[in-house]
């Protein structure tokens, strides 16, 4: 989210200052346009290369400067959540493992970066629960190379750390808006857990959960993604559609007859639609071996504390889309709300982070019924005689 200059109220901006915010994406050429109109002044075309000329030379008013701020249509970022869980050793609960003098600003040591950490967040537990630890953040980030008018941006950031006595497992939740402000999020994460190493209540040799394209057979993979979307046991979510699905078929092997017009030239298979579950490919058990499905996206209805509408997920390999990367990672994407209803105290940010936490969980449920480790261990290599 971009952030202005901390004095912006009481400044008046004119000339190459004046020019720079007005070119700003987020001032509409129908803002510049209004502008002028209030002053009885009207433009053949309206393009901002007709306003912002007019406007540098007679300069902003500062009620007409406070309404165009006002105005800045303003992206809020998709939140994303990324989880990652290990087995707890220890019955000590969380508010008495974690350090005592954790300061986030030490751990990321940011002091010739162009970031910075608002504030000195602190883990504190949720709702008085000593195994429910949460530290809010906001990673400011400088950018010189842009106007003063947009220079800094800030992405709300958050860790949550739970402990669950029943599975005997901690989760680590990172919800975030911007790569810089995952990699710093993942900093302070494995910071946490060296910790809970030293002292003895997360394993040495325990890692993270990693869901991997490669720890899936093809077979496998397809019934992992079909578990989320078509079967998922969430309370959230009630499953509506596959509309999207892309796969490749793999080569490495001879396809069945159906599939033999694959054989030549063809590198992917994008289906766009509906009832796409129902398509051969997935219906049928004996197309899955040689389908390599790398996303598929469902929509859904969803209730959620008395807020009811749908929505468009996506689960996903990027990594693999992009280079072909077998350890590329599962994201799973909230691509589109609707409500059935305006809701009232519930904004589409929180919507979404509920939908993430609720299927990151389902994530990790599934992944332990459907990952297969076969599938990525390398045969025996043989002396030749």
């Amino acid at each position: 989210m971009s952030k202005g200059p901390n004095d912006i109220d009481q400044m008046l901006p004119s000339g190459e200052m004046l020019r720079s915010f007005m070119e700003q994406t987020q001032v509409t050429k129908r803002d510049l346009k209004n502008t002028l109109r209030s002053r009885g002044i009207f433009t053949y075309q309206g393009e901002k290369r007709d306003s912002i000329p007019l406007l540098i030379s007679t300069i902003l008013s500062p009620r007409e400067f406070d309404e165009l701020r006002a105005a800045q249509i303003v992206k809020i970022p998709t939140p994303k959540i990324d989880m990652q869980s290990m087995p707890w050793d220890s019955d000590s609960n969380l508010a008495d493992s974690i350090p005592k003098d954790f300061d986030l600003k030490k751990v990321l040591d940011l002091e010739f970066s162009n970031l910075k950490i608002n504030g000195t967040p602190t883990l504190t537990p949720v709702d008085g629960d000593p195994d429910k630890l949460k530290l809010d953040f906001n990673v400011e980030r400088e950018d010189s190379s842009k106007s003063w008018a947009n220079s800094k941006e800030v992405f709300p950031t958050s860790i949550e750390v739970s402990r669950n006595k029943e599975d005997g497992e901690v989760k680590l939740v990172v919800t975030h808006t911007a790569n810089e402000a995952k990699d710093l999020a993942e900093i302070a994460s494995t910071n946490i857990v060296e910790h809970f190493k030293k002292i003895g209540h997360v394993k040495e040799d325990n890692t993270p959960e990693f869901i991997a394209f490669n720890r899936f057979s093809h077979g496998k993979r397809i019934a992992y993604l079909l578990a989320l979307s078509l079967n998922t046991p969430s309370e959230l979510l009630a499953f509506d559609d596959v509309v999207e699905l892309e796969f490749t078929p793999d080569k490495s092997q001879d396809l069945p007859s159906e599939m033999a017009w694959m054989e030549t030239g063809l590198e992917s298979l994008h289906l766009s639609g509906h009832s796409l579950h129902n398509s051969q490919f997935i219906a049928q058990d004996k197309f899955h071996p040689f389908v390599n499905i790398y996303r598929l996206d469902a929509t859904f209805n969803f209730a959620i504390r008395e807020v009811t509408g749908q929505c468009l997920v996506s689960f996903h390999f990027p990594a693999y889309t992009k280079s072909r990367d077998d350890e590329a990672e599962l994201a799973i994407n909230i691509k589109k709300i609707t409500y059935d209803e305006p809701p009232k105290g519930m904004t589409k940010t929180v919507t979404k982070e509920e939908m993430l936490k609720d299927l990151d969980i389902q994530k990790s449920k599934q992944f332990k019924l459907y990952s297969d480790v076969a599938a990525i261990e390398k045969p025996e290599e043989t002396e030749e005689d």
